[in-house]
């Protein structure tokens, strides 16, 4: 009989709870255990035509390290391809994360959430 690696047998335990997961959320999970290698595509929660393809290697899991994870590109290869979506800046605004501010598409700048408008308006 062919030993199982702790990979192996890790991976045919937790499938099962990834795909299901996967199903309830609308994603679509392919895993290959011979190369240790798999997929997930999901369509991008604010731009519905794009779909966001994340890569996933399981090699080594879960004694040396967790799974590595990439987003975009053909899998082989980390991809640094840019994405058809805004993203923001690498370095938000300085203070703790809140809720207070909020990324500008229109701008690609972080700016506070409770901003208005400073110009005045007359009834005519």
């Amino acid at each position: 009989m062919p030993s199982v690696g702790i990979t192996e047998a890790v991976m045919a335990d937790e499938l099962p709870a990834i795909t299901a997961w996967a199903d309830r959320s609308g994603w679509a999970v392919m895993y290959d255990p011979v190369a240790l290698k798999g997929r997930a595509e999901v369509w991008h929660p604010k731009q519905r035509h794009t779909k966001v393809l994340f890569w996933f290697d399981v090699e080594g899991y879960p004694d040396r390290q967790p799974p590595a994870w990439w987003c975009g590109g053909e899998g082989l290869v980390v991809s640094k391809e840019s994405q058809n979506y805004p993203r923001p800046p690498a370095t938000p605004p300085p203070g703790p994360p809140t809720s207070s501010w909020r990324f500008s598409r229109r701008t690609a700048s972080w700016a506070p959430a409770h901003t208005r408008s400073t110009a005045t308006r007359t009834r005519t």
